[in-house]
């Protein structure tokens, strides 16, 4: 409930300020040196709303790119972790269908799925 509130709170906050800089306009003036070592260059002018999208925009970008670069960087210790998640739960699964068939009487299959879940579950105590 305190995360809610918290997300609503900045949504009104994010909205209050993107209302303010739409109500008092303004421009933004970036001047690009010219090559060759001339202090006058190229102006580019935009509204303040429109700078403003386009660094959000920019920093949104940015992050999702990040995110992505991770999570690849990350997937070998993902897929890694993913396995022997898999190997824990097929060796819990053995051990318990031995437990049962030792209760139900059935000593072979018992037995055999007892070696494959001391296989499955070597790390395990």
């Amino acid at each position: 409930m305190l995360r809610i509130l918290i997300f609503l709170a900045l949504v009104f906050i994010l909205g209050i300020g993107f209302a303010w800089i739409a109500d008092n306009p303004g421009l933004v003036t970036v001047t690009l040196p010219k090559q060759g070592g001339e202090t006058a260059g190229q102006e580019i002018t935009v509204s303040l709303m429109v700078a403003v999208v386009a660094f959000v925009s920019l920093v949104a970008t940015i992050m999702i790119l990040w995110s992505m670069i991770m999570t690849i960087w990350r997937s070998p210790e993902i897929f890694s972790r993913w396995r022997i998640g898999r190997r824990k739960d097929r060796g819990y699964e053995a051990l318990s269908r031995g437990m049962i068939a030792a209760a139900a009487g059935d000593a072979a299959s018992a037995r055999k799925l007892t070696k494959e879940s001391n296989k499955l579950l070597a790390d395990e105590p």
